[in-house]
């Protein structure tokens, strides 16, 4: 049974950070000042986001392809 609820808790716990990231970065934006909240700005921070799902797909990839080998 504690097989079947740790999947289960780690979606939990999963679920619970990116919730604390969310009002955490809310929370950040209302402490920058304007000027740092230009388009230029946010273009930076979206190929950076790009990257770093770019990067985490890959990993993934990497991952599922090695689970497959080795069964």
């Amino acid at each position: 049974m504690s097989n079947m609820l740790s999947p289960l808790m780690i979606g939990l716990l999963v679920l619970v950070v990116i919730l604390i990231g969310t009002f955490a970065g809310r929370t950040v934006r209302r402490l920058v000042p304007r000027d740092h909240l230009t388009e230029e700005t946010k273009s930076l921070v979206s190929v950076s986001m790009a990257v770093v799902a770019t990067i985490s797909a890959l990993v993934l990839g990497l991952l599922i392809s090695n689970a497959n080998n080795s069964s």
